[in-house]
């Protein structure tokens, strides 16, 4: 549904530094209705986004056909192959852990509600690791991973409050 009004104000308070598998980040999530609003729930999601990406040179068929990538006449313009770089990424996203906010509540405009959440950040590593450590020395293909907290506040009768921030997590010696 489309409502006009804005979302709810919800930021995130944690200690910004590197944090380890295993360890657990505790976070404070602030709610800062500028209206009255009725709030269904809220949860924070500890999120690992894990990015594969590979560069390649690919040639594609000019106005000449398949005559241009057979070496054609290169007299002829319309014979020019040209080599175009591309990138190709997937995506794969993860929730390692979740922690619940706030269940059914009102809360008045102005009034700031602060909720304290412990979110573990589990000793398994990425699923992807591996295949990243193969490819540390193909310049052409890389995993990389992104941690991030997303906390969500869902508001009745109006645009759900969201709140994201970069965390920093070392896996092993380093990432």
């Amino acid at each position: 549904m489309f409502f006009k009004s804005k979302s709810v104000p919800v930021t995130l308070k944690f200690d910004d530094r590197a944090y380890r598998l295993g360890e657990t980040i505790e976070v404070t999530v602030e709610v800062r209705p500028e209206r009255s609003v009725e709030i269904r729930g809220g949860v924070v999601e500890l999120v690992l986004e894990e990015k594969f990406t590979k560069a390649e040179t690919v040639r594609t068929m000019g106005m000449g056909g398949s005559a241009a990538l057979q070496g054609g006449v290169v007299t002829r313009s319309n014979d020019y192959v040209a080599a175009t770089p591309t990138t190709t990424s997937k995506i794969e996203k993860h929730v390692r852990s979740t922690g619940s906010l706030i269940g059914k509540a009102k809360l008045g405009s102005g009034e700031v509600q602060s909720y304290a959440v412990k979110m573990p950040i589990g000793i398994a590593e990425p699923r992807r690791l591996q295949d990243a450590k193969e490819l540390e020395k193909d310049s052409t293909t890389s995993w990389t991973f992104t941690w991030k907290l997303v906390a969500t506040v869902d508001v009745a009768r109006g645009r759900n409050g969201v709140a994201e921030s970069a965390v920093k997590v070392v896996v092993g010696s380093g990432q």
